[in-house]
């Protein structure tokens, strides 16, 4: 082999070599790109009244929360066991008609409020937990 190609095939060795470390330096580590599409929790217990989470409740630490929930008649609430225990939503007063099903870690339940009223319910798992919704026209 001649020392011309010997040259030439270092220098595009180093030319390929070059291209590499450019690339390398202009990509997003993952840490970046993950923490760009993180979603984050949205905090319940501080919504307002008309603010678009009022419709959601977040169990969790053995609470309903927010509590009281504060919504408008037509508004269907979703709570959501983010809890580490199985839990219940179920109307304080049978003829309220809403009793969700035991909701294990995760699983939510939604009801559909139609009349104005004040709505007691509880866990019938954990006896100290109660919540309130307030429906408003």
């Amino acid at each position: 082999m001649s020392k011309n190609k010997i040259i030439a095939g270092l220098a595009v060795l180093l030319v390929i070599a070059s291209a590499g470390v450019v690339m390398v330096r202009h990509k997003k580590p993952a840490a970046s790109q993950a923490s760009a599409s993180k979603v984050q929790t949205p905090t319940y217990a501080k919504a307002k009244p008309d603010s678009p989470l009022t419709n959601a409740v977040l169990i969790k630490d053995m609470k309903y929360a927010p509590d009281p929930l504060v919504i408008k008649v037509g508004t269907k609430v979703t709570w959501l066991n983010g809890d580490n225990v199985s839990h219940t939503v179920t109307a304080d007063k049978s003829t309220d008609g809403f009793a969700s099903p035991t909701l294990g870690v995760g699983e939510k339940y939604s009801y559909t409020f139609d009349k104005a009223g004040t709505y007691a319910y509880h866990c019938t798992i954990h006896s100290s937990m109660h919540g309130t919704v307030t429906v408003i026209n």
